[in-house]
């Protein structure tokens, strides 16, 4: 699948590419114990110092050029510049869609839930997608949360190791199908 990653506009936030420049910004947000608890032992922990550089050139400007995986940098629209998180879409390999990440002092705002229903009409729309797999830790309530209110349904607990120890782990999965009756539902209201 070929994935180009276009600037996504809601009410509130603007999703488009990571950049260099965006290495701080993702540094300051990402890098802490709060966000990377929840998370595969792939990732490193402690955080490099120049975690998210390295994340940036080695893994999102290839993904583009490839157009891999689509990676968007979550911003506030006031604030275009300043990246609050990041949401990506991915072929399945195993591993889910798609992740997302938002940076602890933006937390329970709506800001994940909004980025994920923009970029799941994105996919939906634009991509051969039929379905969106998700994973996260049984731990990470707000993952969760995100779920349901996007419309995603559990299928199953499965064993995932996360850096906080935890070993079980929720299988989500929403359908283009299932997307396209809540989105007609929500008009109709």
């Amino acid at each position: 699948m070929r994935l180009v990653t276009p600037t996504l506009i809601t009410d509130r936030l603007r999703l488009r590419p990571v950049t260099e420049a965006d290495a701080p910004d993702i540094q300051a947000g990402f890098g802490s114990w709060a966000v990377i608890q929840h998370l595969s032992p792939k990732v490193p922990w402690p955080y490099p110092h120049d975690g998210a550089e390295q994340w940036i050139n080695d893994h999102a400007l290839p993904a583009y050029k490839n157009e891999t995986i689509a990676i968007w940098g979550i911003t506030k629209s006031e604030k275009p510049n300043t990246v609050i998180g990041v949401i990506t879409i991915r072929d399945d390999t195993g591993g889910g869609h798609r992740g997302f990440w938002l940076a602890e002092e933006h937390w329970g705002q709506g800001y994940m839930s909004e980025a994920v229903a923009a970029v799941t009409e994105w996919v939906f729309t634009e991509t051969h997608l039929q379905e969106l797999v998700a994973y996260n830790s049984v731990v990470n309530i707000r993952s969760r949360k995100v779920k349901i209110k996007t419309g995603a349904e559990f299928v199953q607990s499965v064993e995932l190791l996360h850096h906080n120890g935890e070993t079980m782990g929720e299988m989500w999965r929403l359908t283009k199908e299932s997307w396209r009756l809540r989105q007609s539902a929500n008009k109709d209201q």
